[in-house]
């Protein structure tokens, strides 16, 4: 079931940061009104949204895990990477327009991308530990 919302959530987002890029694209020079930092804030939280959908897109690869706390472990990383595509555009909308140098919705996004891909390649390596393949003997 994860990998499913994954892959629709990834695919969603391929569709937002197209659909981004046409705003840019066609709202552009009116929306930064010469000012280049607001230009670059737009541009880079749009790159954000790639990111954020590849990364659903891969996490949609799917490791299967029945141990209960690597499970916990795989919903903990799953929700953390489910949640930062939203963050992210939730950025786009408000940063930029609202000069927020901070940037708070995309820090957050990001963390949790960071957060999730962490817990997943923990996984994985605690999973590939568990099935070594065996040596030849050559």
């Amino acid at each position: 079931m994860l990998e499913k919302l994954h892959l629709a959530v990834g695919f969603f987002f391929l569709l937002i940061f197209l659909a981004t890029g046409a705003y840019l694209f066609f709202g552009f020079p009116d929306l930064y009104q010469g000012r280049e930092e607001i230009r670059m804030m737009y541009r880079a939280t749009h790159i954000y949204i790639l990111f954020a959908a590849s990364v659903n897109l891969l996490m949609a690869g799917g490791l299967k895990v029945y141990d209960n706390w690597l499970a916990g472990a795989q919903m903990l990383s799953s929700i953390a990477v489910l949640l930062a595509p939203l963050l992210i555009l939730a950025g786009f909308i408000t940063e930029p327009p609202s000069y927020l140098i901070e940037r708070p919705f995309t820090f957050w996004g990001i963390v949790l991308l960071l957060v999730g891909v962490f817990v997943r390649s923990l996984l994985h390596l605690s999973w590939a530990k568990g099935h070594a393949m065996p040596q030849s003997d050559q």
